[in-house]
């Protein structure tokens, strides 16, 4: 397999360049920098190729032996740029490497890389490529920096237990990732740089534990789709956040939780909804904190919108409930307290609705000429408009309680229509002045 007149090419990576020369054995690489194939990609050869294949990472194998034991012989302990085939890290002298402080900056994890179950020390993984599986799933995990790493593949952190600083500074996740159950006892930061935002697949944080000294930050990063089912929102920090924007739907949405809007599987459960509420409050007061007040005000209406979902359910029954509710009936005369000009049309169309009083009856409050519209009668536009206005004005004072009015009702119609006026538009007119200090708070 070795390439005629060749050597190791020099390898660039954000570490530098690495210089070897070993001989070339593919894609200009000796048998330790050079690219191996993902487990996904052994599954499309032939048996020869396969074969081939095994042999050439059993090659590599007892070439990383041989580089571990020289390298101890020599007394450092750093990689370089190697690209790692599956390594059966806990045989000797592979698990020489793990226990000791070997850095892997600026390596390559071709088929992933499992350290599950393990107490694992200060590791620099910076610039390191992870293309397959990489599990640290019930660790405990110390002061590891991953500043600028890329993970390919999927990454699981479950149930993993963090001291120290851990570092993934200008870390890419392009897989999904797992971080449930998991606990901060130090502190894990995130920060993405453009054009990448950390997280470009799902990232779910369920039950995620912040310890009192613990600390989560997330600076710049995309959790478009992050879910944090029974995490407490009001410990971490959100600095430049993406959240979730959802397209389409009744009212206009802003930021979001995904976890309102990702598919939902049959081992969700009908409470959700109220958890999903929860979070939402508790992203409000996190962003009411740093006086982000529209933004908070967006979460404020998922939090509304999540209560509403919760009154419904599977089947039409449920259906209906979801939509005739008392959260429907906020949502579509001030957008949850939060629009101006909805809340607001909505009270001229309550007080257009004046208009039934010209069937009911009222008159002038100095005169005993009664004002009363049958549908058979017709007048002059004029004349109907003039009647409209002062139907208009009747209303009104009821509603504001004036003492003297301009006009009184006429029968018990009439009556009924001023008293369904005091209510309907006195909380209209509360919900517009709710909008508008919501707006102007800021």
């Amino acid at each position: 397999m070795v390439e005629a007149g060749t050597n190791c090419q020099p390898r660039k990576s954000g570490e530098g360049i690495f210089c070897c020369n070993k001989p070339a054995v593919r894609r200009g690489g000796c048998v330790l920098h050079a690219p191996k194939l993902t487990l996904q990609e052994k599954q499309g050869l032939t048996r020869e190729e396969r074969r081939a294949e095994d042999a050439f990472e059993e090659e590599f194998r007892s070439a990383l032996a041989c580089f571990i034991e020289e390298r101890l012989l020599r007394g450092t302990s750093a990689f370089g740029p190697v690209r790692f085939a599956a390594v059966p890290w806990k045989e000797a002298p592979f698990k020489h490497a793990m226990e000791g402080r070997w850095e892997f900056a600026g390596c390559a994890f071709d088929q992933g890389l499992d350290l599950s179950s393990r107490a694992f020390g200060p590791r620099l993984f910076r610039h390191t490529l992870f293309r397959g599986l990489t599990s640290f799933n019930l660790s405990n995990l110390r002061d590891l920096t991953f500043s600028g790493a890329r993970f390919d593949g999927p990454v699981n952190f479950e149930g993993a237990q963090f001291f120290g600083f851990m570092n993934f500074g200008g870390a890419v996740f392009n897989g999904d990732v797992n971080f449930r159950w998991a606990k901060i006892h130090g502190h894990v930061w995130f920060r993405g740089d453009p054009p990448d935002h950390c997280f470009s697949g799902a990232c779910d944080f369920y039950r995620l534990e912040i310890l009192p000294d613990g600390k989560l930050s997330f600076e710049h990063v995309n959790l478009g789709k992050a879910s944090f089912p029974y995490v407490d929102l009001e410990r971490p920090v959100f600095l430049d956040v993406s959240w979730h924007k959802p397209s389409g739907g009744i009212i206009r949405r802003g930021a979001s939780l995904w976890d309102e809007f990702r598919p939902r599987g049959a081992m969700d459960a009908d409470d959700d909804r109220g958890v999903i509420a929860e979070s939402y409050r508790q992203l409000v007061l996190t962003y009411e904190r740093r006086r982000d007040y529209e933004t908070a005000e967006s979460f404020h209406i998922g939090e509304m919108e999540a209560k509403r979902k919760a009154h419904g359910s599977s089947g039409l029954r449920g259906r209906s409930k979801r939509v005739f509710n008392i959260y429907s009936a906020y949502r579509l005369l001030s957008n949850y307290g939060t629009g101006i000009w909805q809340a607001f049309t909505v009270l001229l169309v309550l007080a257009a609705f004046s208009a039934l009083s010209l069937f009911a009856g009222f008159r002038a409050a100095n005169s005993s000429e009664v004002i009363r519209y049958v549908p058979a009668f017709r007048l002059p536009p004029t004349s109907v408009f003039g009647d409209f206005w002062r139907a208009m004005l009747f209303t009104l004072s009821t509603a504001t309680l004036q003492r003297d009015r301009p006009y009184e009702p006429v029968g018990d119609w009439s009556h009924f229509l001023g008293s369904v006026a005091i209510l309907a538009i006195a909380g209209q007119a509360a919900l517009v002045l709710l909008a508008i200090r919501r707006r102007f708070r800021r």
